[in-house]
């Protein structure tokens, strides 16, 4: 999975790219069709956002996240595109059940 990592307004430290390296990366895990992950970085007055995109067949996954550290918004946004990563997985393998394929076997 190639991982970018832009911010906008600053230059980030090394550890912060270390940590979203290290973060972000446990994504692929769960679903392993993921070619691309992007990572973007906007400090704003009080709030530092994070949005993660994530290229996978068929779709992007796409998550946003904004508290008044980098660290906290990351691990939320991680949260979230994992928990994303793995519902798009479970549609893949056809483990989401589909409700109109279940009526129409009853008829």
């Amino acid at each position: 999975m190639e991982l970018i990592i832009t911010a906008r307004h600053f230059k980030p430290s090394s550890q912060l790219r270390e940590l979203i390296t290290d973060k972000v990366s446990k994504v692929s895990k769960f679903s392993y069709d993921i070619s691309r992950c992007e990572v973007i970085l906007t400090k704003e007055n009080s709030h530092e956002n994070v949005e993660i995109i994530a290229y996978v067949k068929g779709q992007d996954l796409i998550v946003n996240d904004s508290s008044d550290k980098f660290e906290k918004s990351l691990m939320s946004a991680v949260e979230k595109i994992i928990s994303q990563a793995k519902k798009h997985h479970d549609k893949m393998m056809g483990k989401v059940k589909n409700h109109n394929q279940d009526y129409d076997e009853n008829e």
